[in-house]
């Protein structure tokens, strides 16, 4: 997922969630997973992976475009599982072609970055850096990549270490950090984008992680019920009302982005 890049400083501690636009979206809304939004807020993109494909839709509600659905070919996803708009692309992860496509902001192919054969990515990023992180299923920490494919580096691998990461589920960015959701411990663990260790932040709830951002100095989490924020400098958790139903997350500057279940995209900032 897209996250706005910012220092982890504390800031937006305290402060409260307010809805600033309520996108109704024309079609249903189940089977869509993944949200990812522009940075200045005009386009969305939702991945529908129930008919394998990625929709654009504007700030009126209105599907712009489509990529992929069910077939063969360069256009067509199989398993596509995750999305991020970075560096004015929409970036797919397609596990059934184990790749990640590289699309323009009208849904035109540009690039494809192959992935290992063997392995069954789950999530993914990129840095600063303009490098891949992924995550993959059975396999320890995140596998950073360069756009050929090529491995760099192996982030968390360290087995039974202290930067270890031995189920990651979920992944997100900020400008020189990245945090990884480690499932069996429950933990969110930071990393520097080096691939040092920063800190590891135990979650406290028994409701399941859905999704994470990176968002001005904070961590803002998707869970079962609802949003919650995380203060890596206190390492306190709250729970941010006003959320909604959310089903899908992405951060846009100074705020948040939400699929609700409701049928809509909800915009939101974060306000005293």
């Amino acid at each position: 997922m897209w996250a706005w890049l910012a220092p982890l400083t504390g800031l937006l501690s305290g402060q409260s969630l307010v809805e600033t636009a309520r996108i109704p979206l024309a079609f249903p809304v189940d089977g869509l997973t993944q949200l990812a939004a522009t940075p200045w807020g005009d386009r969305f993109y939702l991945l529908d992976e129930q008919n394998l494909e990625v929709l654009a839709v504007d700030r009126s509600g209105t599907v712009t475009g489509r990529f992929g659905g069910w077939g063969s070919g360069p256009q067509a996803l199989d398993l596509p599982r995750d999305i991020l708009f970075a560096e004015n692309s929409l970036f797919i992860l397609d596990e059934g072609q184990r790749r990640i496509l590289r699309l323009d902001a009208g849904l035109n192919p540009v690039a494809a970055t192959p992935l290992p054969l063997d392995r069954r990515p789950l999530a993914f990023t990129r840095d600063s850096q303009q490098r891949f992180w992924v995550l993959f299923e059975n396999m320890a920490g995140a596998l950073v990549l360069s756009d050929d494919g090529s491995r760099l580096d192996v982030v968390g691998d360290e087995a039974g270490g202290t930067a270890s990461v031995l189920d990651p589920a979920h992944i997100a960015r900020g400008r020189h950090r990245l945090a990884i959701w480690e499932r069996s411990a429950a933990e969110v663990v930071i990393f520097k984008s080096s691939g040092a260790l920063l800190e590891r932040l135990p979650f406290p709830g028994p409701s399941q992680l859905r999704d994470l951002v990176l968002l001005d100095g904070t961590i803002v989490l998707l869970t079962e019920d609802g949003l919650m924020q995380l203060d890596p400098v206190t390492r306190q958790y709250r729970d941010l009302a006003n959320a909604g139903c959310p089903q899908a997350l992405d951060a846009t500057p100074g705020g948040l982005v939400t699929l609700d279940c409701e049928g809509f995209i909800r915009v939101l900032q974060f306000a005293p």
